[in-house]
């Protein structure tokens, strides 16, 4: 099921039909999309759908995009998804969301509370956050942070459960974008 929170059109009904800059703030407040992750015939995350879905997102003015009941397994892949960093999904995802001094994000989530965020901030730098997805490994979440570190991704949130211990990798810094 589709849900969005339109900010712009109940603005719109608040302001009465009022143009100017007061409609181009509320438009702005355009807030978040949240969509079932599309999948394939085989039952599988449908990634090329996943980037169509998020552009049409973003030019409808969403700042947030949120795609719920990603299997974990699917997760790790995408975490995982090339050995080329631009290639990778997440870099897609961050690629997508444009650098206009307006903080976006989309969000891959399972299940089980574990996910897949990439974000551009409001100064144009990119973050990543990836959360407690099963199968991951200290391996691979060195190979994600170099990846993404390659990318210049300003903050990488790598954070995975163990029992009751959570472990987080981070790294930032300032880069161009």
């Amino acid at each position: 099921m589709y849900k969005r929170t339109i900010a712009a059109a109940v603005a719109s009904v608040i302001l009465g039909g009022e143009s100017g800059p007061a409609l181009a703030q509320a438009s702005a407040q355009v807030v978040q999309v949240e969509l079932n992750a599309p999948t394939t015939p085989a039952g599988t995350i449908d990634t090329a759908a996943v980037l169509a879905s998020e552009q049409v997102q973003l030019a409808r003015g969403a700042r947030e995009i949120r795609f719920g009941g990603v299997a974990a397994a699917d997760l790790q892949a995408l975490a995982l998804s090339s050995s080329n960093p631009a290639g990778s999904v997440l870099a897609r995802l961050g690629a997508l969301l444009p650098s206009d001094g307006v903080e976006r994000s989309v969000v891959l989530r399972g299940a089980d509370e574990s996910g897949l965020r990439v974000e551009r901030a409001d100064d144009g730098t990119l973050r990543a956050r990836v959360e407690n997805v099963a199968g991951l490994d200290p391996y691979h979440l060195v190979q994600i942070r170099e990846q993404l570190a390659a990318l210049r991704f300003s903050r990488i949130d790598l954070l995975v459960a163990r029992a009751s211990v959570v472990t987080t990798a981070r790294s930032g810094g300032p880069g161009p974008h």
